[in-house]
């Protein structure tokens, strides 16, 4: 690979600042294998007032859209956003956006710049390089020896550790604000067009034990999502196409497949 003309990864890492343990935990990670950072500070949405959520929050769209959302989930929605708009006001091309729990592996220093070379900045692609459970067999891009880039199947909620290109960075902060949605509903935002999705396999992020305590997200909760509903068509598609048409004929071209968590 001819690094000479590959644009440079910017790595901010979203944490509060009062978590300085954490903040030292991952800061050593990455002195240790090269990888400048920034400590992006997060937003704790359990700190906001009331005339804070009204601007900063879009109630209404959310429980149309999803479900309303906690304090929590607001406020790691508003890191992520807040992390956007810094690689736009900047210029940034090219980004990889941690949280303060993320484990890495020795190989990400070396993937980073292929990924860069890959996507050019103008292309709004994310990479999910965290873990994901389900992916499609089909295209699968060859990124080095050892990874491949596979497209995701269903919810993989992850945002712990994920690449980005200025051009995602743009339509994420353009469209996500005021906050609707949480940070890591990845299949949505490319079912809205916002962006192009891919995950790596082998995943090369992992989570450390801290994130068994989040902070981010200290009340978010497993639920049913809400759906919003409509008549007779919205019906047909959520039974009879997803439930029946799809899973039958759709679904095994897919040639899904899992991954094994594996640390």
């Amino acid at each position: 690979m001819n690094t000479s003309n590959t644009p440079a990864v910017h790595c901010f890492v979203i944490n509060l600042a009062t978590d300085v343990a954490r903040r030292e935990t991952i800061s050593a990670q990455l002195d240790r294998l090269q990888i400048p950072h920034t400590i992006f500070p997060a937003v704790d949405g359990r700190l906001l007032s009331e005339e804070e959520l009204s601007v900063r929050y879009d109630r209404a769209r959310a429980i149309e859209e999803s479900h309303d959302l906690t304090r929590g989930e607001i406020g790691c929605a508003l890191s992520h956003h807040g992390v956007y708009c810094e690689m736009v006001r900047q210029g940034i091309t090219h980004a990889l956006v941690l949280e303060d729990d993320a484990r890495l592996n020795d190989q990400v220093p070396g993937l980073l710049p292929r990924l860069a070379q890959m996507y050019p900045a103008e292309v709004s692609q994310v990479v999910m390089l965290n873990y994901v459970e389900k992916y499609s067999r089909n295209r699968m891009i060859q990124l080095d020896d050892s990874h491949k880039l596979v497209s995701t199947y269903g919810g993989n909620k992850n945002a712990h550790g994920y690449f980005l290109t200025l051009g995602a960075a743009r339509k994420l902060s353009e469209n996500l604000f005021p906050i609707w949605l949480v940070a890591d509903r990845w299949e949505r935002f490319k079912e809205k067009k916002f962006i192009r999705l891919k995950a790596l396999l082998p995943y090369c992020i992992g989570l450390t034990t801290l994130a068994q305590d989040s902070n981010l997200n200290t009340d978010r909760v497993a639920r049913m999502e809400l759906y919003p509903r409509g008549g007779l068509m919205y019906y047909l598609h959520r039974y009879l196409y997803k439930k029946f048409i799809y899973q039958l004929f759709v679904r095994p071209f897919l040639r899904v497949a899992t991954q094994k968590e594996t640390w």
